[in-house]
């Protein structure tokens, strides 16, 4: 009977140690995952942040270009001037030659 009431404790004993470290190994599991789900939300924010620039700096390329067009469109009207401008003054220059 002291025999089987011992048993029984350890039994006891052996169970509450059991369920002691069955919560102590769901407490690391659930830290783990919250561990791991805001290094997710911390590289979730990171990509949207990057996503977020690289559409800037694409749009101020755009920008660029579309700047670029219109000087190099200026700079050909202003070329195509000057060359009027210059068969004019060789035209008055002939003129005046002439006379």
């Amino acid at each position: 009977s002291v025999l089987s009431a011992a048993s029984k404790r350890a039994q006891l004993t052996q169970k509450v140690l059991a369920q002691e470290r069955a919560g102590r190994e769901r407490d690391l599991v659930t830290h783990e995952a919250d561990t791991l789900r805001l290094r997710f939300l911390s590289l979730q924010r990171k990509a949207d942040a990057d996503a977020a620039r690289l559409e800037k700096e694409r749009e101020e390329r755009e920008r660029d270009a579309e700047r670029e067009r219109e000087d190099d469109t200026e700079m050909d009207s202003l070329n195509k001037e000057l060359s009027r401008m210059r068969g004019n003054a060789s035209a008055l220059s002939l003129s005046l030659f002439i006379y």
